[in-house]
C-alpha cells in the first residue's frame, strides 16, 4: 500500500516538474555583458542559465560569430527547450526579464 502510494506521488511530481518544459523560439543577442533570448511569441526576454556544458557551447558559438561578423553583439535565431524560472534579479537585469534555464538548443539556419 505504502509502495503504490510512494509511486503515485513520485509520478505526479514528474508530471508537474515536466510540464514547465516548454519549447521556445526567438532570438539570442550576446555580447561583453549581455546574453538575452527574446522569445518570438511572447516578446518576454530572458537571461539564459542552465548546465554548464549547453551554455559554454552555445556562447562559444556566438564568440566565433563576433570574430567572423565582426559583430560586437551578434544575433542569433534558436529554438529552445526550457524551464522558465522566473523573475530575473542580477544587476543587469531590466524590470519584467525572466530566467530560461536551457536543457536543449538548436540553431535555426535562414
Amino acid at each position: 500500500m505504502k509502495i503504490g502510494a510512494i509511486i503515485i506521488i513520485l509520478g505526479a511530481l514528474y508530471g508537474c516538474s515536466s510540464s514547465k518544459i516548454k519549447e521556445y523560439e526567438g532570438v539570442y543577442t550576446y555580447g561583453h555583458e549581455i546574453r538575452i533570448f527574446e522569445d518570438s511569441k511572447s516578446g518576454k526576454e530572458y537571461w539564459i542559465t542552465g548546465n554548464e556544458k549547453i551554455i559554454k557551447d552555445l556562447n562559444k558559438h556566438m564568440e566565433n560569430l563576433i570574430l567572423e561578423r565582426k559583430e560586437s553583439y551578434p544575433k542569433e535565431k534558436l529554438k529552445i527547450k526550457g524551464i522558465d524560472e522566473g523573475e530575473a534579479t542580477n544587476g543587469l537585469a531590466e524590470p519584467g526579464d525572466r530566467k530560461l534555464k536551457v536543457l536543449e538548443y538548436q540553431i535555426i539556419k535562414n
